[in-house]
């Protein structure tokens, strides 16, 4: 089915470009000078096939943002899980530093010297293995 309309194109005295269906007599007064008159068939079937070329993109669009988002809040948890991994590790290194010093604390309190050099070096060996595990 095709129809067809009457466009009218106005230009007025500044240059300004105006579009309409009615006829320059209703605007006479309104100062437009230069008047183009354009007779346009409008074809439905090409209408609809725009329209639906334009919804497919606009969908096609839509999952890919709806998919890029969902790949960004995955990312994000994994980095939180991450981040909750390494706080727990650092709780757990300042943990084992305390009770390790604790001990050797309590250890050489009541010790002869010979004792006391024995847990010192326990201790290191400790320490060493620690700081190693928690790095």
């Amino acid at each position: 089915m095709t129809v067809h309309g009457e466009i009218y194109k106005r230009t007025d005295a500044d240059g300004n470009t105006s579009f309409s269906d009615s006829p320059l007599a209703n605007y006479h007064s309104g100062g437009y000078g230069y008047v183009q008159h354009e007779s346009t068939a409008v074809d439905h079937k090409a209408l609809e096939g725009i329209a639906k070329r334009l919804k497919k993109e606009r969908l096609q669009r839509e999952k890919s943002q709806k998919k890029a988002l969902a790949n960004r809040l995955k990312k994000h948890k994994q980095q939180q899980k991450l981040l909750a991994a390494a706080k727990k590790r650092k709780q757990a290194c300042r943990l084992a530093r305390k009770k390790e010093d604790l001990a050797f604390r309590k250890r050489t309190q009541r010790q002869s010297l010979n004792k006391m050099q024995n847990a010192f070096s326990n201790y290191e060996k400790k320490r060493d293995i620690r700081e190693t595990k928690c790095q």
